[in-house]
């Protein structure tokens, strides 16, 4: 990645707050292969990296039940949420203003014709119960 360009400083900072976004969200598919950059197409030199790419399993989260808060497995370079977390310098990365509103969580999961009420009940749960986690310092 430095020898196409990037800012390492910058990308590690790209890289938690897609941690953060991930754990948010309960995606658990961030291997190797769902982080992509995006690179300037006449010099080919990495810009940064691709936001939020690669997180459409979230919703259904691979149709395995979240342990809670912490402890959900992952499919990744790490082995649960708590240990992706940990690497995590600095959570207020993330501007806890722009998340979205709880209507608007609501309205997106209400969409999804292929989980049950009470699956999407228990995302919207963990969600918020994710926010409240983060914002008081818990990692």
């Amino acid at each position: 990645m430095i020898e196409y360009g990037a800012n390492p400083d910058k990308v590690r900072k790209q890289l938690e707050l897609e941690i953060i976004v991930d754990y948010l969200i309960t995606n658990r598919d961030r291997h190797e292969s769902n982080i992509a950059f995006l690179r300037n197409s006449d010099t080919l030199k990495i810009i940064g990296m691709a936001p939020i790419f690669d997180s459409g399993s979230s919703e259904s989260m691979e149709k395995l039940r979240p342990y809670g808060v912490i402890g959900t497995s992952i499919n990744s370079i790490f082995k649960c949420e708590d240990e992706a977390l940990a690497v995590v310098r600095n959570v207020n990365i993330l501007d806890f203003s722009k998340l979205p509103e709880d209507r608007w969580i609501k309205e997106k999961l209400g969409i999804n014709s292929l989980n049950t009420d009470s699956w999407k009940l228990t995302i919207y749960q963990l969600y918020k119960a994710k926010i409240e986690y983060l914002r008081h310092g818990l990692i």
